[in-house]
């Protein structure tokens, strides 16, 4: 059959993974990144092509991440991953909800699974077991806020926010939080600090509206 034509990157998403890329490579895992896009904008392919250059990345002839977790409701973003990146098919999972989900995150942790796929419900259970069990490994828990087809009470950035808010840092673990708008929440929890007339304000990393 005929194969798909490439999808190239708009100027919004080159530039925030340009920016992301060479930070990562100097300062290693531990950082927040809160990356505003707006819906719409090709947010699966922005987290398809920074997850392809992150992966490459290293430190010392060390990988900088040892895992990627995908966290989102969204199937496109799985898909757009696949096809992105060339043979991921043999080295990624997705979770799949059971009563023995930590066992099975712990499991795909310690099997040396690349990248794992999750629904934005078990990040909680993920946090436990980095912080808790994983202190020698590094990742990157690329977290997609926008919304999925299907419409939900709680919001994927209600989600995020509540399982993040109150724990201490993870010097091992970086974040990268995709959203359409950030809420005040996620702006003090994932964004930068800045100095605005002597009261400190919060700001995302890259922001981009049509």
């Amino acid at each position: 059959g005929t194969r798909p034509a490439p999808m190239f990157p708009r100027y919004h998403q080159l530039e925030v993974v340009q920016q992301i890329v060479p930070l990562v490579q100097e300062q290693g895992p531990g950082q927040r990144y809160l990356v505003e896009h707006e819906q719409g904008s090709g947010t699966s392919f922005t987290i398809a092509w920074l997850v392809r250059q992150l992966g490459g990345l290293q430190q010392a002839g060390i990988r900088i991440y040892d895992a990627f977790f995908i966290v989102s409701d969204r199937p496109e973003v799985e898909l757009r991953l696949k096809s992105v990146i060339r043979n991921l098919a043999s080295v990624s999972t997705h979770l799949e909800e059971d009563s023995a989900l930590p066992a099975q995150i712990h499991d795909v942790i310690e099997r040396g699974v690349n990248v794992i796929f999750s629904q934005v419900a078990y990040l909680p259970l993920i946090l436990d077991e980095i912080e808790k069990r994983q202190p020698g490994r590094r990742f990157a828990l690329v977290i997609d806020e926008n919304p999925p087809d299907r419409s939900t009470e709680l919001t994927a950035e209600d989600e995020v926010n509540r399982a993040v808010a109150g724990r201490a840092p993870l010097s091992n673990t970086s974040f990268y939080v995709f959203a359409p708008s950030a809420n005040e929440t996620a702006l003090q929890l994932f964004g930068e600090p800045f100095n605005d007339h002597g009261e400190t304000r919060y700001r995302p990393f890259h922001l981009h509206t049509s």
